[in-house]
């Protein structure tokens, strides 16, 4: 956990994420630069590496994290940047585990509504409903999005039928990325694989868990919209068949500026609003006949890489003034993603967040080794 940096603006922030997030240390690192108080907490090292504390007493209450000034002040804006996953020692017995991960992990998805009152990006309920992808499907078809033919099923029968309809033509993806580590040494999750009609043969496998089954569209290229507010920022994406894995570290090269159409535009600031999100990146694919179809949104979305590609948007300044709602700090001085990435002093503060954090067991050996020699 990363202590704030005294200084005397009168505006507080709070980012929770874990140790190896770039965004969270990049946002963390200019906002601080740019005089804020910010507070950067990883409750990915509880319960077995911090001790948190929750007390009513009389007419009192208190949160409390221990070692730190967390949750002492009052923030005005909180940026839940990336669930968090409990720490559990390996020690306990495996039942014990069970139970300890379940007690854990519901005592942080409620700390909001233990929080003084201020802005959340995103609101846990949204979040909740955020993460849901059947009914992102519901709400994005609502709201005039296209979505290609879908199935979400652990039935071997309706599933083989769904098949036959789409003469074979079926892309299969989980209801939750599955994510693993790439012999890179970057973090990949599989999204998105083709159904084969081999795979049709194991219904143990297809009976084990609920699986989204999609016709398969002709794409010709991929949109990513970085929705901050009602501020949309849109790149193109041209397709690479070659890879079946979202990688964090993305390729650049195939990224281009773009402009939504007035429907289209319509069409996310909809969704934006009946899902109740504040920040969140929506991503569509447009097929050969030029159609656009919703593929998801996703409120705790990467957006950094666009600043590579996007050269004049500067994503990062535009996140931190949407942030603190501080239109001056457009003025300030918040460095580009290239700029930051290769200066000392976050080089130097991005190593302390990984090297100091106590959750070892949690992260990726090669990504956190990967992480301090890009730094």
């Amino acid at each position: 956990m990363e202590a704030a940096k005294c200084t005397n603006h009168e505006k507080r922030l709070l980012i929770i994420s874990h140790p190896l997030d770039l965004h969270a240390a990049m946002v963390s690192f200019s906002l601080k630069s740019a005089g804020y108080f910010v507070d950067l907490w990883h409750p990915s090292e509880f319960p077995a590496f911090q001790q948190i504390s929750y007390c009513i007493e009389n007419n009192t209450e208190s949160f409390y994290v221990e070692n730190t000034d967390i949750f002492k002040a009052n923030y005005t804006s909180i940026w839940n940047r990336k669930a968090p996953i409990p720490a559990i020692p390996k020690t306990l017995h495996p039942l014990d585990i069970q139970s300890a991960t379940r007690q854990s992990r519901w005592f942080l998805e409620y700390i909001q509504h233990l929080l003084r009152q201020c802005r959340w990006i995103n609101p846990l309920e949204s979040w909740r409903k955020a993460e849901y992808k059947p009914l992102q499907l519901k709400i994005a078809k609502k709201c005039g999005f296209k979505i290609p033919p879908t199935l979400i099923s652990n039935d071997s029968f309706q599933i083989k039928e769904f098949f036959q309809k789409a003469h074979g033509e079926i892309i299969a993806k989980p209801l939750l990325p599955e994510c693993i580590e790439l012999d890179s040494g970057a973090v990949g999750a599989v999204f998105v694989e083709k159904l084969n009609e081999s795979d049709l043969g194991n219904e143990q496998t297809l009976h084990a868990m609920p699986y989204i089954y999609q016709y398969k569209i002709d794409i010709d290229y991929e949109i990513r919209i970085v929705a901050l507010g009602k501020d949309l920022i849109a790149a193109k994406i041209m397709r690479d068949e070659r890879k079946k894995m979202s990688d964090s570290h993305l390729d650049t090269h195939n990224i281009k500026p773009f402009t939504l159409s007035s429907q289209v535009t319509s069409c996310c600031l909809k969704l934006m609003k009946e899902m109740n999100l504040e920040f969140s990146c929506i991503d569509l694919a447009v097929n050969k006949k030029g159609e656009v179809f919703f593929l998801e949104i996703n409120q705790a979305g990467q957006f950094l890489f666009l600043d590579q590609a996007l050269k004049n948007n500067n994503i990062l300044k535009k996140f931190c003034s949407f942030f603190t709602q501080d239109l001056n700090l457009q003025e300030k001085s918040i460095k580009s993603l290239t700029d930051t990435v290769s200066n000392p002093e976050f080089i130097k503060y991005f190593k302390h967040i990984i090297q100091n954090t106590k959750n070892h067991e949690g992260l990726i050996p090669k990504t956190s080794e990967k992480s301090l020699k890009l730094l």
